[in-house]
């Protein structure tokens, strides 16, 4: 008796383990929605100082709301808008947008001091400074240069700077498409603590016609917070001759790290710990620690390491695999297979009545199951894989499959 089954390969998401975390926080953001009220008034973070006598809130903003106005074409002055040298801005990391209207060719949206410029009245461009935080002499001034020639077309665009130094990259957006990047060392911050005044719209006066021009400012801190372990490796090894499994992994520094944890799994979502290894608290220095698991599951044995810091937190590895090969009694073909043809399996005797053959991928992630009962000794399965390695389990028998494009 045969049965039909159709695979089809799912997605799946790998989590790198030498990430690092962050923490964003809206520190300063205006909408400036209230007809009559004051422009120099925040919705989050500390009001203005000072702002030019004739800005207004007005209407015509981005997507019909309200924005900020530079004033009457009488008498016109540039926005100037002051921002007192507060603490609060101080951060390390900067997620900066702004939805902008162009009405003339000179000026500068944001700046802080001689150190942080961001987007001119014509261009995209941002120039700033980056720091060692542990050695501030080795830092770097950046200058995008124009990424971005902004229209004169009455339409409002989102214009955004972004710099994360848990993962020293900046971007240049527009409307959410990048336009430019930048890499940098893992760590490098903001080098602008104390350099003075935010002033936004400097010789922004929207050359007098009396339109909105900037509608919903955003700055947002990012701060760099690295995991306790940055990890460069976790492999797996088969000793095919005593059927054991050497399991390695090196780490680039470790800050607090208490212990490591390795788990093993014969299905990928029930864990047992296989040991625990001490780490090495604080270190700058590349290290190296091993174990063996001396009683792999016959099969697919999955693996994964769990750090655990002094404080209790804790991350987990990407999950790797290794295929211990048994007693192979079913058969399968062809295999290789192309994509698109049929799998034909022979000789699966079940040993009970809720047995399956499943297909896992490289990863161990469980793509199909089809059920085979006692009665049954084999089956065709349609094949819609995807060109890779694949791993067929019935029972405590697996084998490897190859689909070829």
């Amino acid at each position: 008796m045969k049965k039909h089954y159709s695979a089809t390969l799912l997605l799946f998401i790998s989590i790198s383990y030498s990430a690092l975390s962050q923490t964003t926080t809206v520190i300063s953001q205006f909408t400036w929605d209230v007809i009559g009220q004051d422009p120099e008034i925040a919705d989050v973070g500390p009001n203005a100082t000072s702002i030019s006598p004739i800005a207004l809130t007005a209407a015509n903003g981005a997507g019909g709301t309200n924005g900020l106005n530079a004033g009457p074409n009488e008498n016109k002055q540039d926005i100037n808008m002051f921002f007192a040298n507060d603490p609060i801005f101080n951060v390390e990391g900067i997620d900066l947008s702004i939805d902008y209207q162009r009405d003339e060719s000179q000026g500068t949206f944001f700046k802080r001091g001689s150190v942080f410029s961001f987007l001119s009245a014509s261009q995209l461009i941002v120039s700033f400074k980056l720091k060692n935080p542990n050695t501030p002499a080795l830092g770097t001034s950046v200058n995008s240069g124009n990424v971005f020639n902004i229209p004169l077309d009455d339409i409002f665009r989102t214009y955004r700077f972004k710099y994360s130094p848990n993962t020293g990259t900046a971007q240049l957006f527009v409307d959410g498409d990048e336009k430019w990047s930048a890499n940098f060392d893992l760590g490098m911050v903001l080098d602008w603590t104390g350099a003075g005044q935010i002033k936004i719209g400097e010789l922004m006066d929207g050359s007098g016609m009396n339109k909105t021009i900037y509608d919903n400012y955003i700055l947002k801190g990012i701060t760099y917070s690295p995991l306790p372990i940055k990890l460069i490796s976790f492999s797996s090894e088969l000793n095919i001759d005593n059927s054991t499994v050497d399991l390695n992994w090196r780490t680039a520094s470790e800050t607090n790290n208490d212990y490591f944890t390795i788990e093993k799994s014969q299905d990928g979502f029930s864990w047992e710990i296989l040991e625990n290894i001490e780490g090495a608290g604080n270190s700058t220095a590349s290290l190296s620690y091993s174990t063996t698991d001396r009683s792999p599951y016959n099969g697919v044995s999955y693996y994964r390491l769990k750090q655990t810091d002094y404080d209790g937190k804790y991350e987990y590895s990407p999950t790797i695999s290794v295929n211990l090969q048994t007693i192979n009694d079913f058969t399968m073909h062809p295999n290789p297979i192309q994509q698109g043809g049929v799998i034909y399996f022979d000789h699966l005797h079940s040993t009970s009545g809720n047995a399956a053959l499943s297909i896992y991928n490289s990863n161990g992630v469980l793509i199909e199951s089809c059920p085979i009962s006692q009665f049954e000794s084999a089956a065709e399965i349609k094949n819609d894989l995807k060109p890779g390695v694949y791993f067929i389990k019935f029972e405590n028998q697996t084998k490897k499959l190859i689909v070829k494009s």
